[in-house]
């Protein structure tokens, strides 16, 4: 069912090329060995003199994601990434709960800059390490979606 709770097989992965997420094109990317979606908050802490425990304030949340992808002769996803970490122009990603045009499914979707791209270079590893951070000068703002029409 859309929107329930599955294995991180199940989910999808999307790039859109033009970085632009107001009116995207959404291409799944299939060949991922692992995503991974991190987040945190900034806090400043709070200390009272009548209180002995320090209190925290929140502050902006920090979201980065990690792919692990293995190059493939013809793969044109890897390309996009590498490209845009090389160039330093954003892209858009979606990771849903399924697929992106089916009502119910959920995920988090950003304009990003890749951050890091990991190239292994000894001869028996292809698995590239790939870091993506919502980028400040966005046309659409990072957040939590799902899809309802």
């Amino acid at each position: 069912m859309p929107g329930e709770a599955r294995i991180g097989r199940l989910h999808k992965f999307y790039i859109d090329a033009d970085g632009d997420i107001a009116t995207p094109t959404w291409v799944l990317y299939g060949k991922i060995q692992g995503a991974n979606r991190t987040g945190g908050r900034d806090v400043a802490e709070v200390k009272e003199r009548d209180l002995e425990d320090t209190l925290v304030m929140l502050g902006h949340k920090n979201r980065e994601i990690t792919l692990t992808i293995t190059k493939r002769p013809g793969d044109t996803n890897f390309d996009l990434l590498q490209a845009a970490f090389e160039s330093g122009s954003k892209i858009g990603i979606a990771m849903m709960t399924g697929l992106i045009a089916t009502v119910g499914e959920q995920g988090y979707q950003a304009e990003m800059y890749v951050t890091n791209f990991e190239t292994p270079e000894e001869h028996d590893s292809t698995a590239n390490t790939v870091t993506l951070r919502p980028c400040a000068d966005y046309v659409t703002p990072p957040e939590f979606v799902e899809i309802t029409v």
